[in-house]
């Protein structure tokens, strides 16, 4: 039986509108009132997702930019990458396609170097708001991850020119259709599940892991009990062919797995 659950949020542990249900908080309260422990893997900040954390009102472990930061449950941050400052002054001012935005995340701040109505909107929604700047202004920062984000076809032939012109240094990937990931090359989230395996004294055999993006593939490969959503892209089920399909995200598909098939066979072990 696994010890250690991990999760991806959007399109994998959240709803539709980026909640996170009541059934869904119940299964992991449960989960860890069992002696199992539950992270959070995620593209997005911690800071950002700190008050989806604090309605599990339970210690979890949290893996956010993509791998870029590991906490672990008791708030520790375990594991820490960032990207090479040279390659951060030069992707600032890279001219980015038409319908093209570049953010950046550091330690504790998320920077925008160009605004649009879709990403005010998020940002208002959000608890951790974007600052947008210029870029000599974040030229010199530290960057735990870029993410860009909007018209697929410019992010498709930008993901092709940096994955050239970056080649050994950074990883280019898709978290979403819409969001190219650029991030410390060999950092992802299975390197911090990694970290939190080693901090708990446990092992990829302890790990099952849900996801349905393409920056869920080296966590779900790590992991010896992965499971993919029905909502995946297909390139990750092809990618993770061994890993059971479960539900849908949109229909409580990772709490009611762990409801049936984990905290159902905990009741009858005890």
């Amino acid at each position: 039986m696994p010890v250690l659950f991990v999760s991806d949020l959007d399109g994998t542990l959240l709803q539709e509108d980026h909640s996170l249900a009541a059934e869904t908080i119940a299964a992991i309260r449960n989960l860890h009132d069992a002696g199992r422990t539950f992270a959070i893997a995620t593209g997005r900040h911690h800071t950002d997702v700190a008050d989806l954390a604090k309605k599990i009102d339970r210690p979890i472990g949290m893996i956010s930019c993509n791998g870029g930061m590991a906490i672990a449950p008791n708030g520790d941050i375990i594991a820490s990458a960032y990207i090479p400052d040279s390659i951060t002054q030069d992707l600032v001012h890279h001219p980015m396609p038409e319908g093209v935005f570049l953010n950046m995340y550091t330690d504790y701040n998320w920077y925008a170097t160009e605004t649009n109505p879709k990403l005010e909107a998020y940002s208002e929604k959000a608890g951790f708001k974007c600052e947008l700047v210029t870029p000599q202004f974040i030229q010199d920062k530290r960057a735990v991850k870029f993410f860009l984000w909007g018209d697929r076809n410019g992010l498709l032939a930008l993901q092709a020119e940096l994955k050239t012109k970056y080649k050994g240094q950074l990883d280019c990937l898709f978290s979403l259709p819409h969001c190219l990931e650029l991030m410390p090359k060999g950092i992802s989230k299975a390197t911090a599940v990694d970290a939190l395996c080693k901090h708990l004294n446990l092992t990829a055999t302890h790990v099952m892991a849900f996801g349905d993006g393409e920056n869920d593939i080296e966590m779900l490969q790590y992991a010896a009990h992965p499971k993919v959503m029905l909502n995946a892209a297909e390139s990750v089920k092809a990618a993770v062919p061994h890993a059971e399909i479960i539900g849908h995200a949109h229909q409580l598909g990772v709490a009611n797995y762990l409801s049936t098939a984990i905290l159902a066979n905990l009741d009858q072990a005890s």
